[in-house]
């Protein structure tokens, strides 16, 4: 499977282990840049992949609207869940 959205990475100088780090339902991948920092200084490389429907991926409008999660949410999580493989693997 070919990527085709954008995954942020913010790679520690020495890594010791990676994060697949995923953000809340209506947030964005560019809110954990700050967070993913944190992380790096740790010692880790973190990537933060863009959620469908979420991000630049034809968010919602209006995601906390009881029929669009009600619609909705568990196909993103399973979309997201089928993506991490190939997320991983592209990532390094």
């Amino acid at each position: 499977m070919k990527l085709d959205f954008h995954v942020h990475s913010v790679r520690s100088s020495q890594p010791t282990g990676a994060i697949l780090l995923y953000h809340g339902w209506g947030g964005t991948a560019v809110s954990y840049l700050e967070f993913a920092q944190q992380l790096s200084e740790e010692g880790f490389d973190v990537f933060i992949p863009e959620l469908i429907r979420h991000d630049q991926r034809k968010p919602f409008d209006h995601p906390f609207d009881s029929e669009v999660t009600t619609t909705y949410f568990w196909t993103v999580v399973e979309q997201s869940i089928t993506e991490a493989t190939a997320t991983i693997e592209q990532s390094g």
